[in-house]
């Protein structure tokens, strides 16, 4: 005979993911064009840049025009 007790809830462990720094160097470096994740990621981040500020994806941001003087090589 087992048994239960249908009060007691599951026990769940409430423990937090360990969380690091990103380096978007790193996407540019591993960025698969045919990865479906990686274009969903992808999307997603730059949803994310847009809410936060749109300015940060314009072609007026200080960043760009660094970046558009390097040329495609």
């Amino acid at each position: 005979m087992m048994l239960t007790n249908t009060n007691m809830a599951p026990y769940r462990l409430n423990v937090e993911p360990v969380r690091h720094p990103l380096s978007i160097r790193e996407f540019f470096e591993f960025y698969d064009s045919d990865d479906p994740y990686h274009n969903a990621a992808l999307t997603w981040l730059q949803d994310a840049i847009e809410k936060a500020d749109p300015m940060i994806l314009d072609s007026r941001a200080d960043w760009f025009s660094v970046w558009s003087q390097g040329g495609k090589r």
